[in-house]
C-alpha cells in the first residue's frame, strides 16, 4: 500500500508485519523516526496530507501517526483505540486533516483523539471524499443489486443511500 504526497516531499508505503518506509524527493528510502514497532499485524492503509502528518492502519484496528517526528498509537478520548476491527481503507480531507475510517462495518471520523463511530448494516470497503462533509464509503455488492451499500457523510452524519438494482 502506497501514499503518495500531492507535495513534493515524497511517499510513503505500508505492508505486512508492520512495514513502513518512506521515500524522499531525492529518491532515498529511509525509516521515519520512531517508527511503531514492527512484526505487528498487517498495515493495509495509509494517508496523509504532509510528511510530518500522516496516519497508517491495519490489521486488529491499529492505527497510528506521524507527527513532529514520532509515532504514536491513536487513542480515543476513553483510552481505548477507535476499533478492534481491520482497518480496510482511510481517506483524510487534506484541508482539515479530518480522517475517515472504514474497518469492516464500522465508520470512523475524526482526527489526533477525538473520534465518532458510525455503523453500516454490512460490511464496507472503502472511502473517498470530496471535503470533510462530503465523504462516500462503499461496501461489497451482493444479490445482484447494490442496495444499501452506500453511506454518505455531510453535516448531519452518515446517510445510508440505495442505489439502483441491476438491469
Amino acid at each position: 500500500w502506497v501514499y503518495d504526497f500531492d507535495t513534493l516531499d515524497g511517499l510513503v508505503v505500508v505492508g505486512e508485519k508492520g512495514y513502513v518506509r518512506h521515500l524522499d524527493p531525492a529518491g532515498f528510502w529511509g525509516l521515519p523516526s520512531g517508527l511503531p514497532p514492527e512484526g505487528q499485524a498487517d498495515f493495509t492503509s495509509v494517508v496523509g496530507n504532509h510528511p510530518d502528518n500522516v496516519y497508517v492502519g491495519g490489521d486488529n484496528g491499529q492505527l497510528w501517526k506521524y507527527k513532529n517526528g514520532d509515532w504514536s498509537s491513536v487513542l480515543n478520548h476513553e483510552g481505548l483505540l477507535p476499533t478492534l476491527s481491520d482497518i480496510s481503507s482511510m481517506w483524510m480531507d487534506s484541508a482539515s486533516s479530518h480522517v475517515f475510517i472504514v474497518a469492516e462495518n464500522e465508520l470512523i471520523s475524526g482526527s489526533s483523539i477525538n473520534w465518532l463511530l458510525g455503523t453500516a448494516e454490512k460490511e464496507m470497503k472503502g472511502v473517498h471524499g470530496f471535503a470533510s462533509n462530503n465523504v462516500f464509503v462503499v461496501g461489497g455488492f451482493g444479490g445482484g443489486f447494490l442496495g444499501k451499500n452506500v453511506y454518505h457523510f455531510t453535516e448531519v452524519g452518515w446517510v445510508e443511500q440505495s442505489t439502483p438494482g441491476a438491469g
